[in-house]
C-alpha cells in the first residue's frame, strides 16, 4: 500500500475517530506514547532503550546508525549518553537537520552535537554549510547517505523533537519539505526568522527501523493534536514510533 493511500484511509478514519472521540487523533492511537514526570526521567528511560534498541541492531546487522536532532533541547541527554559504557565505533551518527551556519558557528548543529560525544571521538555526519550553495549541499548529503546506510537507506534509529511551533526534524509548518516523495535531504526555511535549514525528509525518516519524537515543553495532552498532522506525515504507517511526553502540570 503506498504512503498516499495510507493517508486518504488515514483522513477517512480520523473522521470516524473524531465523532465519538473529539480529543483522540489516530496517530495518537496508532503510535506508542509515554507520559513522564520530568526531564531526568525521560533521560533515564532514553538510556535504557537506547541500550535495548541499540543491542538488537548491533547483533543483527553489525551496526547502529542513528539520526540525532541538533535541538538544544536534548543536548543534556547527549551529554549523559555519552558517559554511559557503548561500543561508539560501531555507532555511526547522523543529523536530522542543520542551521545554515558555518560548522564553527555557535548555532551549528554539527558542532553542538559533536562537543557532547567528543570524548569518543564518534563519527558524524551532516551537510556543507560553506562556500556551497544549499541545494547542491542537499543533493551530496543525499549521495552520501547512500554510500553510508543500507539499501533502501534506513536508520536504526531517529530521535526528532517536537516544539511549541510544531517544529519537526528542522521542517516548519509551511516548508515545501513535507510534500517531497524522493529526495531523502532538502532546505527548509523558517517563516518567522527567515532563517535557512537543512533537513532529513520524511521518506527517509519514515524508513527508520525505530523513531522517537521527544516534545520539549510541558503541554497538557489535549494540546497535541495540533501537531498531529505533522506527526501524521513523518510516522503514520510506521510501526515503531514513539512520543515521549511529560506530565502535564496541575
Amino acid at each position: 500500500m503506498s504512503y498516499r493511500n495510507s493517508s486518504q484511509i488515514a483522513t477517512a478514519l480520523n473522521e470516524k475517530i473524531q465523532l465519538v472521540f473529539p480529543r483522540i487523533t489516530l496517530w495518537m492511537l496508532l503510535m506508542e506514547s509515554l507520559c513522564l514526570k520530568n526531564q531526568d526521567a525521560l533521560f533515564d528511560h532514553l538510556i535504557d532503550r537506547w541500550s535495548e534498541i541499540g543491542g538488537d541492531a548491533l547483533s543483527q546487522r553489525g551496526g547502529f546508525k542513528v539520526a540525532l536532532t541538533g535541538s538544544a533541547f536534548v543536548t543534556d541527554f547527549y551529554r549523559k549518553l555519552s558517559k554511559s559504557e557503548w561500543p561508539w565505533s560501531a555507532t555511526p551518527l547522523f543529523l536530522t537537520e542543520e542551521n545554515w551556519v558555518p560548522r564553527q558557528h555557535p548555532h551549528s548543529h554539527f558542532q553542538q552535537v559533536y562537543q557532547c560525544f567528543h570524548p569518543h571521538r564518534v563519527t558524524l555526519h551532516g551537510w556543507e554549510t560553506e562556500n556551497i550553495d544549499p541545494d547542491i549541499s542537499c543533493l551530496r548529503h543525499e549521495k552520501h547517505l547512500l554510500q553510508q546506510l543500507s539499501r533502501p537507506p534506513r536508520f536504526d534509529l531517529v530521535i526528532l523533537t517536537i516544539n511549541q511551533t510544531n517544529e519537526i526534524a528542522g521542517l516548519f509548518p509551511t516548508s515545501s519539505a513535507w510534500d517531497e516523495t524522493k529526495d531523502l535531504s532538502a532546505p527548509s526555511e523558517n517563516d518567522r526568522t527567515r532563517t535557512l535549514h537543512l533537513s532529513l525528509t520524511p521518506p527517509l525518516i519514515r524508513l527508520a527501523h525505530h523513531i522517537w519524537i521527544i516534545q520539549e515543553e510541558m503541554t497538557v495532552r489535549e494540546d497535541l493534536r495540533q501537531v498531529s498532522p505533522a506527526v501524521e506525515k513523518l510516522c503514520l504507517d510506521h510501526a515503531s514510533t514513539t512520543l515521549f511526553l511529560f506530565e502535564a502540570e496541575d
